[in-house]
């Protein structure tokens, strides 16, 4: 006889789909969850056995062992470029900026790239009236020329994103300065002045000296271009005949070795610091993103789970990209490109990990005319010991220059020309071709090089 369960009926199909899709979700939940807790207990290990390693192969690489070992090595505070830099911006008169500001509009003060033609009149006069008003704040500037380093350690903080770099930019405005004033003293005809103060100016780089990040690198970057930028200035207004010497040689150290690899060491240090943070404090993550997206929350959400992987994969990606910074720079875009970039996964990491190819371009351009204007002056030099511009780079002795720099972008000696009106010095730049000089003073496009431009003396100071 058949009882009365066996009267149940069947069961409809809307509802066995029901419970065969939730029983698919709680155990894909399931694997999910100990395939997920399994590949962190696989990355702790790793994790930590990758920071050993680093331990034992760069020694104090961590932020606060970078930071404890700049704080030993900074000078006195009267000999600290960085703090003194600091406050000469406070004391700086704000009709300084002022000017920054309107004498560009609705054109730039300084005519480029004709660096030999002087200021628009009525702006050179203004240029005067506020260097006669910072006279104070510039002769303090100058003094900085003859220091040799500087730093600040930026308050601790619980977040390694929210360091604060104030004191890195403060320098910009004071490369600014004697800029201008290089500019001012090179059109009233006191170019051995002017390049005293080009010197000084370059000199503020040490003021960024070991600052372990890439925002710090792009300033020094910045300050060294705008010094670049004076001296050419001032080789287009005169003839200088005191200092050219050791501005070449300042040139050429500041365009030597891989100032790179401070920034991205630094910066490997910060991310490693960044994801302790994380790891300690997970609401930390709720600052990246949109918070009033429930997408991204719920990607929060799931991320944390992933935190140690990236974690190790961070600090991989990073270390290789200080080796690749540490090897030739013609190889620096490609390599970055294709072992670090290209193998970048998860949107987080991409977020969080710097555009080292974007500072790597920078330092490109910089030290190619860092390098550019260092043999430019040679050629200075040997003109006015000759009364002619050299017929080519090797043709200037050695104890003018003792060897052709090399073009940073194809690991070549930079190219030379006479013109009717001058000389070029330059580099074939990012596209690697010689255009025959045809120089850009910004990002150069596809058919330009990047370079020095210095005039015979018949042609400097045009109006």
């Amino acid at each position: 006889m058949s009882g009365p369960e066996d009267e149940r009926p069947p069961m409809k199909p809307w509802k066995k789909w029901l419970l065969r899709t939730l029983a698919v979700v709680v155990i894909s939940f399931g694997v999910y969850f100990v395939y997920g807790w399994w590949q962190q207990s696989s990355a702790r290990a790793r994790l930590e056995e990758a920071r050993a390693h680093l331990d034992a192969t760069d020694p104090g690489w961590r932020l606060d062992e970078i930071q404890a070992a700049r704080a030993k090595a900074f000078p006195p505070d009267e000999e600290n470029i960085t703090k003194l830099a600091v406050k000469i911006k406070d004391d700086t008169p704000k009709e300084f900026e002022q000017f920054l500001i309107r004498a560009d509009d609705p054109e730039p003060w300084l005519p480029t790239p004709e660096m030999n033609r002087l200021p628009n009149v009525e702006k050179l006069a203004e240029a005067r009236r506020i260097r006669t008003l910072c006279q104070d704040v510039i002769d303090r500037t100058l003094k900085l020329g003859t220091l040799k380093s500087g730093g600040v350690i930026p308050p601790p903080v619980p977040n390694p994103l929210d360091i604060s770099l104030e004191h890195t930019q403060r320098l910009r405005n004071t490369a600014a300065l004697l800029s201008l004033n290089a500019t001012v003293l090179a059109a009233d005809k006191d170019v051995n002045g002017a390049i005293t103060s080009c010197r000084a100016g370059l000199n503020l780089v040490n003021g960024v000296g070991d600052e372990p990040t890439i925002l710090s690198t792009l300033v020094r970057l910045a300050v060294a271009a705008v010094a670049v930028n004076a001296a050419e200035r001032t080789l287009g207004y005169g003839e200088p005949q005191t200092g050219l010497r050791e501005l070449q040689e300042e040139l050429l150290s500041e365009a030597k070795g891989s100032k790179l690899v401070i920034g991205l060491r630094g910066e490997r240090a910060i991310f490693n610091a960044l994801f302790d943070h994380f790891a300690t404090n997970p609401n930390a993550l709720d600052n990246l993103g949109n918070p009033t997206n429930p997408l991204v929350s719920l990607s929060r959400f799931a991320y944390r789970s992933h935190l140690l992987t990236n974690h190790l994969e961070g600090l991989k990606l990073q270390t290789l990209c200080m080796e690749i910074g540490e090897g030739p720079s013609h190889e620096w875009l490609n390599r970055t490109q294709t072992e670090v970039i290209d193998q970048m996964e998860g949107t987080i990491i991409k977020l969080l990990l710097p555009a080292y190819n974007k500072v790597m371009e920078a330092m490109l351009r910089t030290h190619s005319r860092l390098r550019c204007l260092a043999a430019g002056i040679a050629c200075e030099r040997f003109r006015q010991a000759n009364g002619r511009w050299p017929k080519n780079l090797m043709e200037i002795p050695k104890e003018i220059l003792a060897e052709v720099p090399r073009d940073p972008y194809v690991d070549e000696a930079v190219n030379y020309r006479v013109l009717g009106d001058g000389i070029v010095v330059y580099s074939v730049g990012p596209d690697g071709n010689d255009d025959d000089g045809s120089l850009s003073y910004g990002h150069p496009k596809p058919g330009e090089d990047l370079g020095t431009r210095l005039w015979s003396p018949e042609f400097r100071r045009r109006p």
